[in-house]
């Protein structure tokens, strides 16, 4: 008889915490939110890190943000004061900071405007490589940049300034508007 009530008080505790569940469900859960309004942020999110994994299991990227966010109806994300970092052991480590970024379709095309700075760190084949701008587009996938706007480009000794600039850096092609160029000679170039 003993065992009999302590299964029968076990299930009416469980009877009662199964109401208590729904009760506590139906009257302080709510119902769900609503979607936002187009043109407002779904996320806000505040000094933000973000991190990309090889498939080893190795950082490869690094994104920091002041202030990131995220628009649904465009897949938009606005971003405060970014700064990437390449962690990437093959490739010279390399660095982009910017006012601001927008990237537009889960990140397709990033548009970086303001103080735009990239730097990319000497190896053994290439001394550094420094370049400024007001506004830079990029194409991550394809690993392409352009600006329309003055630019910059410093590596080693070697010093660009143009109107605008296309970069392929798989083709590892670029392309400038008019500008002045001061190159420096082979000899002294390091290497």
């Amino acid at each position: 008889m003993r065992e009999r009530l302590t299964q029968i008080v076990a299930v009416l505790l469980l009877l009662l915490l199964a109401a208590a569940s729904y009760w506590y469900s139906r009257t302080l859960g709510g119902a769900p939110a609503p979607p936002p309004l187009p043109g407002t942020p779904d996320f806000i999110g505040r000094d933000l890190v973000l991190t990309q994994f090889d498939a080893q299991g190795r950082a490869k990227f690094k994104l920091y943000a002041a202030e990131v966010a995220h628009y649904p109806d465009r897949d938009d994300a606005h971003l405060k004061r970014p700064r990437a970092l390449s962690l990437r052991p093959d490739q010279p480590r390399m660095a982009v900071v910017a006012d601001t970024a927008r990237s537009e379709n889960s990140a397709e095309v990033v548009h970086l405007e303001g103080n735009v700075v990239v730097e990319r760190a000497a190896s053994a084949q290439s001394p550094p490589l420094r370049v400024d701008t007001e506004y830079l587009k990029v194409l991550p996938d394809s690993d392409q940049y352009s600006t329309d706007r003055p630019v910059q480009v410093r590596r080693g000794d070697s010093r660009i300034d143009a109107t605008s600039m296309e970069l392929d850096n798989i083709a590892r092609t670029a392309t400038f508007g008019p500008g002045r160029a001061t190159l420096a000679p082979a000899d002294q170039r390091p290497r």
